[in-house]
């Protein structure tokens, strides 16, 4: 009986993860770690902010100046993106940017004119810079005309001229610039919104800004000494009032890796330096440092083969041909990150990738199919045709920047063009010097990092391939490639962008323009008293501002540096095969035992519809942050298995050890070696039901900060996994497949689809209150509140004690708030603030609710509770942008028709 309601208790464990997601409280499947952390809201309330300290933060080498229009490193651009402002920038605790995250900086709005030929802000008043002087229009200008080569001043180097070739001039007033493009041009604001993108001022000349840069930023320029340090400290006169809340960030350049972070391991260092760790790294910092919080994401970054075309014999487009042949891409991301990257063209790979090409079109493309052999019996063939052969090798040089994540790829890149007569040498170049080789051409074969400043093509496009760009260090040029740039830009309907996007980026791949070797992934690592910071997935340079950074009083004990702060429950989605407990039905298994719990007999008409069921007392706050108690109890009872598979021994104990280790009290390691043990399991018995799900399941779990270093993995891998097995083994077994596959499709948008799946599983496994609440939910988004009504109320009955009771509740709230009835809307509404009062959403909802009804003082209030414990929330246009899946037309329609009438007259802005 105790095990029953104790395994019952942990069914919706990982529901708030879940629905939080598709109710848009986290848009993406990662983690938010910022203070305004979506899923943290809904468990625990955001610890207050802290003033003071000195954030100490390593790096690997000297940048050739601070001046941040001058640069192409992040070891420059990072730190000083927190001395300077933009006109817009992209939020800075969201962690995909996209133009709908944009918000104003030195500007207050902007608009364009009817034909998108002119982009107007109107700047903010009362801003200084560094040395005391007002922020005019004028700065703006001159920044723009510097990047242009207008104004007497010269830029030393220009590495983002070609952002704005479409840039014609730029005008001002008092208060007021105007930005006058050639053509229609959409995307230009994403251009401005990058942490590539500050606005210089007009009286510093750029000689100065290199060695002393002056911005209006949060923080001051203090010193920068190579191979030291880059010293910055708290602007007291910043604009934003409260803001910076640290006295200051010290940059430490150590060029030895294992010395920097022993360094951090032992507590010298707060923080990373930002995507600088590999898989491998990633892993000894957990195993030495197991209370530090890593994040391993994608950079928007490939490493990439560059060939200077006009350079005998790689002037012959068949040698370079031949060289992309010899590429092994998925060697590079097995060798160097332990499977962890991606394989794409040009722009990043979805899904945090905005632009990047389908898998589909990706197979299609010269060298990217998976017969090496094959791919390298051409370009030997291709080789013998020039004039090379076992007898008479090629020699050549690859130059590299002497740093780790250029020179370990390269290492790859000359083993692999061994086996089409190639023999190169390494040859690694300095940092300072590096860009201009390259800009000199003075090189013949070189590896890159190409780190993309915004995830939009755009940036890419002009950037790295159009004739003529400083950035295009191949020389690749070809006329009508750059008319298919103009075009994709100009478009405004973004499907059919889209589709010009993936046509270009398909042809430059097919012309062998900058061959890519893969998309990276690497790590960021901190120390628990770090606090605000949010990782960016697609771009490396926009999340540096630093100003909601702060520190919290470091442990003082030995057990509190052991163990982070713990999320609760909810934070931890999770899916458990046939072999964990009985009562524990989280991946849709079905417990072969009756019920222990009573459950109410078939509803009577005056409890289903229109009278849903009350809500049982609430559980005591105590007990809803305390469920890993109640997992670790439910773990003292070997489990139970629904007709176990006929495994190995080996595979066995490696799936029951693999999730025996998820339920231990959280760290790093554990959860490391859980992955691996599904990962090995699913080596030596690929053909595995219960191996697959118990894979596919981890792959697409996205934690909550505090849980899982791996945040996000490749989801069309679980997919596959997932195929083979869909309809396989035991009844639990493909209840249990149909629900991961659901919850899979809940994270790529595909509701419909995920709808399907989830009516699958619960017609295998009726008793499932997760698939039951992941049904209600996916009809209620997609415009059918009242066919979720009935499988919620059931996930309720079945789970009347469950963690996540809150969500139940919420969810039906607003499946009848949206059906117009009011009254019983707030009634569970209510019901979901009560059972969970730190969860932010039932507060927004229930105040429209009052809205709605007309009870305006009570709507005011629940909103501004709402606002606080969300801030980011603050109008319906926010609230849009952050409910990103709510975009069924049907659905949409009947909110506007009800909550955002409530909202409205509750005072809630549109904008």
């Amino acid at each position: 009986m105790i095990l029953r309601n104790v395994a019952i208790g942990i069914i919706l464990a990982a529901i708030v993860a879940a629905i939080i997601v598709a109710t848009g409280v986290v848009r993406f499947d990662r983690p938010a770690t910022t203070p305004d952390n979506p899923i943290a809201s809904a468990s625990a309330p955001a610890p207050a902010q802290k003033r003071g300290g000195v954030l100490r933060v390593f790096q690997y080498d000297s940048p050739a100046s601070m001046s941040i229009h001058e640069e192409a490193f992040n070891s420059a651009q990072n730190p000083t993106m927190a001395v300077f402002n933009n006109l817009v920038l992209f939020r800075q605790d969201v962690p995909q940017n996209r133009v709908d995250t944009i918000e104003p900086d030195l500007a207050t709005k902007w608009s364009w004119n009817a034909d998108m030929t002119a982009l107007t802000f109107q700047l903010r008043q009362g801003v200084s810079w560094h040395d005391g002087k007002p922020f005019t229009a004028a700065d703006v200008k001159c920044t723009w005309d510097l990047i242009l080569g207008k104004s007497e001043d010269k830029l030393r180097t220009n590495p983002r001229k070609s952002w704005y070739r479409n840039l014609d001039s730029i005008s001002t007033t008092s208060d007021t610039v105007t930005f006058h493009l050639r053509r229609p041009q959409p995307a230009f604001i994403a251009l401005l919104a990058s942490g590539y993108s500050p606005v210089y001022p007009c009286h510093v000349p750029a000689p100065d800004m290199r060695q002393h840069p002056i911005g209006t930023g949060p923080f001051k320029f203090v010193s920068y000494k190579p191979n030291e340090s880059i010293k910055l400290v708290r602007n007291e006169q910043y604009w934003k009032e409260g803001r910076p809340y640290l006295d200051g960030i010290e940059w430490t350049i150590i060029p030895n890796r294992s010395t920097a972070i022993l360094g951090f391991i032992a507590g010298k260092f707060d923080l990373t330096f930002p995507f600088g760790l590999t898989v491998p790294l990633m892993k000894d910092i957990q195993k030495e440092a197991p209370q530090a919080v890593c994040e391993l994401q994608p950079a928007n970054q490939s490493t990439n083969l560059i060939v200077n075309r006009d350079a005998p014999p790689f002037d012959n487009p068949e040698i370079r041909r031949a060289m992309a042949l010899a590429l092994d891409r998925k060697s590079f991301i097995q060798i160097l990150a332990e499977g962890h990257g991606d394989i794409g063209g040009a722009m990043q790979p979805p899904p945090l990738g905005v632009w990047g090409m389908p898998a589909e079109i990706l197979g299609t493309l010269p060298g990217y199919g998976p017969d090496i052999g094959k791919n390298r019996e051409e370009a030997r063939n291709i080789m013998k045709k020039a004039g090379y052969g076992a007898d008479k090798r090629l020699a050549v040089k690859v130059s590299v920047r002497n740093t780790p994540p250029f020179r370990d790829p390269a290492i790859i890149l000359i083993d692999q063009l061994r086996e089409v007569y190639i023999d190169a040498e390494l040859d690694a170049v300095e940092s300072a010097t590096w860009f201009p080789k390259v800009y000199r051409k003075d090189y013949k074969i070189g590896l890159n990092l190409t780190g993309l400043g915004v995830d939009d093509p755009d940036a890419q496009f002009y950037e790295n391939y159009a004739c003529g760009s400083d950035r295009n260090y191949t020389g690749y040029c070809n006329p009508q490639m750059d008319k298919l740039f103009d075009q994709q830009s100009t478009e405004q309907d973004q499907e059919k962008r889209r589709d010009l996007v993936f046509e270009i980026d398909k042809k430059l791949q097919e012309d062998g323009a900058r061959p890519i070797l893969f998309h990276n992934r690497f790590a960021t690592c901190w120390h628990p008293q770090l606090k605000g910071l949010t990782i960016m997935v697609n771009s490396l340079f926009n999340g540096w501002r630093m100003e909601d950074v702060w520190l919290e009083k470091k442990p003082t004990s030995a057990s509190a540096a052991a163990e982070p702060s713990r999320p609760a429950a909810a934070e931890k989605p999770a899916l458990v095969p046939p072999s964990m407990p009985s009562g524990d039905s989280r991946t849709g298994a079905a417990s072969p035992e009756p019920p222990a719990v009573s459950t109410p007999a078939p509803a009577s008409p005056a409890e289903t519809g229109d009278n849903p069921p009350k809500s049982p007392k609430p559980q005591s706050e105590q007990q809803a942050l305390e469920p890993e108690k109640r997992q670790i109890a439910s773990r003292q009872t070997p489990p139970v298995a629904d007709k176990k598979e006929q495994l190995d021994p080996t595979v066995r104990d490696l799936i029951t050890r693999g999730w025996e280790l998820y339920y231990l009290p959280y760290s790093a390691v554990t959860w490391q070696d859980a992955r691996r043990n599904f990962e090995r399991a699913f080596e030596l018995d690929s053909r595995s039901t219960e191996t697959r799900i118990g894979l596919a399941s981890i792959l697409s779990t996205k934690l909550a900060d505090g849980w899982s270093p791996v945040l996000q993995e490749d989801l069309p891998r679980a997919e596959n996994i997932l195929t083979e097995v869909i309809d396989k083994g035991t009844v639990s077994n493909r209840a249990a497949a149909h629900f991961t596959l659901g919850v899979l499709r809940q994270m790529q948008n595909r509701l419909p689809e995920a709808q399907k799946e989830f009516e699958t599983a619960v017609s295998l496994d009726p008793d499932n209150a997760r698939a039951q609440v992941h049904l209600g939910e996916t009809r209620l988004f997609l415009g059918e509140p009242e066919a979720g009504i009935a499988p919620l109320e059931q996930a309720i009955r079945l789970a009347p004690d469950g963690p996540n009771l809150a969500i139940a509740y919420w969810a039906l709230g607003t499946c009848q708030l949206l059906l117009g009835r009011v009254d019983q809307a707030i009634d569970l509404l209510q019901t979901a603030r009560t059972a969970n009062p730190r969860l932010w959403v039932p507060y927004l909802y229930l105040a429209g609710a009052y809205g709605l009804r007309g009870d305006l003082d009570k709507a005011k209030r629940t909103l501004a509770e709402s606002m606080r414990l969300k801030p980011a929330v603050k109008s319906l246009a926010r609230m849009r942008a952050e409910n990103r899946w709510l975009a069924d037309p049907q659905y949409q329609a009947l909110q506007v028709k009800t909550l955002n009438v409530g909202l409205r007259r509750a005072g809630f802005p549109d904008q």
